[in-house]
């Protein structure tokens, strides 16, 4: 009985000492293997992001020299200077300063925003006197609130926030005016081009419709 005693103890401490070996360094194993992935994980996505600014870079590289080569009445958008170039050919007609997208990213329900000036060339599909601005599901969304269900077409309306003109560029971009003058010059907007009044008006009939819109 002593001898089975005996080895009932000291088979019960080395099954302790086997489970706290294997809790301490079990848990360190996977300590390091979440740090690892966590690691990884960084890495990765600052490498994509470095990817996605030297692509961005590149195109505004490109775009700027088709900018040059255009011989037509033409506009140039910097967003590095925030200005507007009303060009014809090589000849600068007027500059303009300017408000240019914020930058700002956030996500929201299954939504990711990204509220930079898109850089490459457009044209200008569209030219409204009076233009009214309707507000897209971000308006709610960068407030932390969702769409409300009851909102129309009409509700989603709103007057004299864009100014008194507007050149459309699609997919919701334009060069307009703004009712926050304060903001030109500045990186505020949500993407589009704010322009002050005065420049307005003579870049507006300056250009036609199918004019080159470059933006770098």
């Amino acid at each position: 009985m002593k001898s089975i005693s005996l080895y009932s103890r000291i088979g019960t401490f080395l099954l302790a000492t086997a489970l706290l070996f294997i809790t301490v360094f079990g848990i360190g194993v996977i300590a390091v293997q979440t740090k690892a992935i966590w690691f990884l994980s960084n890495r990765m996505n600052e490498t994509s992001n470095q990817l996605m600014l030297m692509h961005r870079k590149f195109d505004q590289v490109k775009t700027e020299l088709e900018s040059r080569k255009d011989t037509d009445r033409h506009l140039a958008v910097s967003i590095k200077e925030n200005k507007l170039y009303l060009m014809e050919g090589d000849d600068i007609l007027r500059i303009a300063p300017v408000a240019t997208g914020s930058g700002r990213k956030f996500k929201f329900l299954n939504h990711e925003y990204d509220f930079s000036t898109p850089v490459g060339t457009y044209s200008v599909l569209r030219k409204e006197t009076d233009p009214v601005w309707i507000m897209p599901d971000w308006n709610w969304h960068e407030k932390g609130e969702t769409v409300p269900l009851d909102l129309t077409l009409e509700k989603r309306k709103v007057r004299g926030v864009m100014g008194k003109y507007a050149l459309r560029l699609g997919n919701g971009y334009a060069i307009h005016g703004t009712n926050q003058l304060w903001s030109i010059g500045r990186y505020t907007s949500h993407g589009c081009i704010r322009v002050g009044d005065k420049d307005l008006k003579i870049i507006f009939n300056a250009v036609d419709t199918g004019s080159k819109v470059y933006i770098y």
